[in-house]
């Protein structure tokens, strides 16, 4: 008989990429469109537009999964995917700003931000643009776990 922690262990790792994916691929697309170019208009685009996608992934995996996982380990799962994969993904979005993560010796800038995480997350995502839909997206997510509810982790 499996453990309920080992039936869940493979969704828990795909809700975990996909809400790193949901929340920031908008973001690296809009760098790699604009560049340079990058204003503020930008980022109040995103900080509108990054929590909607989130939350729109979000709602689309707790129908297609609801039986299968419950809404909070959904919700936290995918938390943790925007919060942890942030910095990655501003580094490739910043790359086609002139960023120089794709030169060579730059995985030492990844290494670094990955032991610095919370701090990196968040000086990172106040140059990018993106700190207020970060705040936005995490109360939301925090605020979507079911309160009282019996069912808990599932």
């Amino acid at each position: 008989m499996k453990s309920p922690i080992r039936e869940k262990s493979p969704w828990v790792v795909k809700y975990f990429l996909l809400g790193g994916i949901c929340f920031w691929a908008p973001d690296v697309l809009l760098h790699a469109i604009r560049g340079h170019s990058y204003t503020g208009t930008d980022m109040i685009l995103l900080t509108v537009f990054l929590p909607a996608a989130a939350f729109a992934g979000f709602a689309i995996l707790w129908r297609l999964h609801c039986n299968r996982c419950s809404c909070t380990l959904i919700a936290l799962s995918m938390l943790a995917g925007i919060l942890i994969q942030g910095p990655l993904y501003m580094a490739i979005g910043l790359s086609f700003a002139g960023g120089k993560f794709f030169k060579m010796g730059a995985l030492w800038f990844l290494e670094r931000i990955v032991l610095m995480l919370p701090f990196a997350l968040l000086e990172m995502s106040t140059y990018d643009g993106t700190l207020f839909a970060l705040g936005l997206v995490t109360v939301g997510m925090v605020y979507s776990v079911p309160r009282n509810s019996d069912h808990g982790l599932r």
